[in-house]
């Protein structure tokens, strides 16, 4: 990816996901500072507890939850 230059089309490569080809439209600079490397790994932490929590909170409610089913042809 970074020998490929802007404009240009990568040649065919896999990863785990599959085969891919890549465009490079532009290039930007990553904020690497420690304060966006911290806020970065915060709202990473976040959303991997919200996930847990939304997971628990859906089997709390599957299993509280009443069902009928009625089969009329």
């Amino acid at each position: 990816m970074h020998a490929t230059d802007i404009g240009e089309v990568s040649v065919v490569f896999a990863t785990q996901f599959g085969w891919h080809i890549l465009e490079v439209l532009e290039r930007r600079v990553a904020d690497l500072t420690e304060e966006n490397l911290n806020n970065l790994a915060l709202r990473a932490l976040h959303s991997r507890q919200f996930e847990e929590a939304l997971q628990d909170w859906l089997q709390e409610i599957r299993e509280e939850a009443f069902v009928k089913i009625v089969y009329t042809p």
